[in-house]
């Protein structure tokens, strides 16, 4: 059963802070102007602001602390974004272990630890309470640079992104250059360091040389945005002239960045190296209760589920993929048979497709330029008459192909 929380009029009555009668006053200020029994307590003069925050730690069982900047952990503290800290009043100021402690400025802030806890990583987030003026202080020693400041680009972005921001953009005017992004609550921007041209080829991918060689046309196109975190496609948009350029980036929504780990039943391995070895295999994939989302990282792992971890393998899409791992990765921009029989000068191993258009040509092209071939099957795409069919299955083991 849920413990009964005691009044705050009661727990400063039993401390000898205030009266039965100081509780009758302030019940009477409460009834004629409202808000908060605390609030009524300073109103009156019963109560400093900070002996009510006391209180109020006291009622609700969590501690009250008067931290000054020296004493906490900034390293934790600079995980929340800065935007975010300042507009709820929150921030984490200890870590130990997988465990994190946050201070509130509210009581009623209680549900913002499920935010730090996605900031920080921790396992669990401990409350404890202290003064506004107290945490805008500390925030001010871990962010207050910021205002004014040259912000590293990547910086900007990845607050953006845990704030749920839907526009990203950079806007470059003589002599200087401004990040911004915009979220429901408004735009915040910052001046950007000199590095953000270096930044942006890091993060966006492909990056159209506009960002830093404008051209008088509007041009828009697909990319990835890669963080620290993660990964998002990105509608990027940009327009230039002269020496002003403004590129928008619209964030779409997060891709897998690694190569997902699959299973091979061995004699269905074993069928598709001899396939392979015998003068090629076509392999169409497809996605069973996995999603495409998790066939999209799957597929370029395919050869080396085959063929082992040290196979030489390429992976082909006609959109921007975020793939990390070391694999080899190609955006088709022009026509795919040619790009393939350039690809076969290689002499790889294994090749994967992702593409919208794979016709009877472009897969004949492919077969020339690998011995396997894998492609995500999709609607209205030719399929190759002796391919073999695998379809990518998710269970509580993890993903695994099947006939």
């Amino acid at each position: 059963m849920q413990k009964q929380r005691k009044a705050i009029g009661q727990i400063l009555v039993e401390l000898g802070r205030i009266t039965p009668d100081d509780v009758e006053r302030t019940l009477e200020e409460q009834r004629a102007r409202g808000g908060y029994f605390g609030d009524a307590l300073v109103r009156l003069g019963l109560l400093t602001r900070d002996e009510l925050h006391w209180a109020l730690a006291g009622q609700f069982e969590i501690p009250y602390v008067q931290l000054k900047p020296d004493s906490i952990d900034r390293s934790v503290a600079a995980l929340v974004p800065a935007a975010w800290a300042r507009e709820h009043l929150v921030l984490p100021v200890l870590r130990a272990g997988d465990a994190v402690t946050a201070v509130l400025g509210d009581v009623g802030d209680l549900e913002k630890l499920d935010e730090v806890r996605r900031f920080t990583g921790a396992a669990s987030v401990e409350a404890a309470l202290a003064s506004p003026q107290t945490i805008r202080v500390l925030i001010e020693a871990v962010h207050g640079d910021d205002d004014g400041q040259p912000v590293p680009l990547e910086r900007l972005w990845a607050e953006a992104v845990e704030l749920r921001a839907t526009l990203l953009g950079v806007s470059v005017r003589p002599g200087r250059v401004t990040g911004w992004y915009r979220r429901a609550e408004g735009v915040s921007s910052r001046p950007l360091g000199t590095g953000w041209a270096e930044e942006m080829e890091a993060l966006v991918s492909p990056l159209s040389p506009l960002a830093t060689s404008p051209v008088h046309a509007v041009r828009s196109w697909p990319a990835i945005l890669t963080l620290p975190r993660g990964a998002w496609r990105i509608e990027c948009h940009a327009l230039g002239r002269g020496d002003s350029v403004e590129w928008t980036a619209t964030l779409d929504h997060p891709v897998p960045t690694a190569v997902a780990h699959t299973a091979l039943d061995a004699a269905l391995r074993d069928e598709l190296r001899a396939a392979a070895a015998a003068g090629g295999a076509v392999v169409h994939a497809r996605a069973d209760g996995a999603g495409d989302e998790l066939l999209e990282a799957a597929l370029p792992g395919l050869p080396a589920a085959v063929l082992g971890a040290g196979c030489r393998a390429i992976h082909l899409s006609d959109r921007p993929v975020a793939i990390t791992g070391g694999l080899l990765y190609v955006l088709v921009r022009g026509e795919l048979a040619e790009t393939l029989e350039r690809i076969a000068a290689f002499g790889f191993e294994a090749l994967t497709l992702d593409v919208d258009r794979l016709g009877a040509a472009e897969l004949e092209a492919a077969r020339r330029a690998a011995p396997l071939v894998a492609f995500r099957a999709r609607a209205g795409q030719s399929l190759a008459p002796d391919g073999i069919a695998l379809r990518l299955t998710a269970s509580g083991d993890g993903l695994a192909w099947t006939r």
